[in-house]
């Protein structure tokens, strides 16, 4: 794990929510972590759209949401939320998938109820669910599969009736889910919330997206726990790379200076980001000094060939 998980589960006893960004790579997560975050949420959308082009209807695999997973662990500190989509299988495939997690360093894993080919809310409000049984032995397969007690099992329903929310939530929470994930239509007050948190007695975790995105977070203190923003990264930076990119392609035959719409990061900034200044000290430790003279002098005339 990338961090002590015991701190996590504490922190969901505050009244005050949990605010969890998504990321869809290693520099996304970073960036989550450098700006002061408490934890990071692969997203499952985001991965799919960076890593394939392509939006969520399960066409990436375990094995690419593993090694995503994988690699913002190694170098985050902050605990690491993965979106699980739903296990990728039966029971026993959600064993294996759960394992897979927990060994790439996931703080916790998100399973939810939906039939494959599963697919993102934002584009199927109403997508078919297994039967709760079925999803009740997922659920207990994930429990029994995971080797660090302190690594949440986080149950998610995609159920479009507002009874059968409550039902499948406290299914869900008996079967031994440590965190309830609320993603549905059937969401659209504070009531539903508060009857879902008393009769679950477990912590509600919400994206925010749809209703949730109109009202006073205030109103959510000591109802719900974890607030993801799974999509926040993505679009901002999809956003500024293409409005950049349009202005060069439109300016790029003009000679003149270009002034780009969206703040372009300073090159020391990004080095700084990227923990420079750590490499260094270990290259001073460890490399031969002709070697990291030659090294630092190539980088240093890249820096003033940016200044030009």
């Amino acid at each position: 794990m990338t961090t002590d998980t015991y701190d996590l589960r504490s922190r969901l006893d505050s009244l005050e929510p949990l605010a969890v960004p998504g990321c869809y790579d290693t520099l996304s997560a970073l960036i989550a972590e450098k700006s002061g975050f408490e934890a990071v949420l692969v997203s499952g959308f985001s991965v799919s759209a960076s890593l394939l082009g392509m939006p969520d209807v399960e066409l990436y695999t375990e094995s690419d949401m593993v090694d995503v997973v994988r690699r913002v662990c190694a170098k985050v500190s902050i605990p690491v939320f993965a979106d699980a989509d739903n296990g990728y299988g039966n029971a026993i495939n959600v064993m294996k998938t759960v394992a897979e997690f927990e060994k790439a360093g996931a703080s916790a894993v998100t399973l939810e109820d939906q039939c494959s080919p599963k697919q993102c809310p934002l584009l199927n409000n109403r997508p078919p669910l297994v039967h709760i049984d079925e999803a009740i032995g997922k659920i207990k397969a994930a429990v029994a599969a995971r080797r660090n007690r302190n690594m949440l099992i986080v149950a998610r329903t995609d159920a479009v009736d507002p009874q059968e929310v409550v039902a499948r939530a406290v299914a869900y929470s008996d079967a031994g889910a440590d965190v309830i994930k609320l993603i549905s239509p059937a969401v659209k007050s504070i009531d539903i919330l508060k009857t879902v948190r008393q009769q679950a007695g477990a912590p509600l975790m919400l994206a925010n997206l749809g209703w949730l995105g109109c009202i006073d977070p205030a109103q959510l203190k000591g109802i719900v726990s974890i607030i993801t923003h799974p999509l926040l990264a993505l679009k901002s930076s999809a956003m500024a790379v293409m409005e950049n990119l349009k202005v060069l392609k439109e300016n790029v035959d003009s000679g003149s200076s270009i002034q780009f719409p969206a703040k372009v990061m300073a090159q020391e900034t990004l080095e700084g980001l990227l923990d420079l200044d750590l490499i260094r000290a270990l290259e001073a430790q460890y490399l031969p000094a002709n070697s990291r003279t030659s090294q630092h002098r190539i980088a240093d005339g890249w820096r003033d060939f940016e200044k030009c």
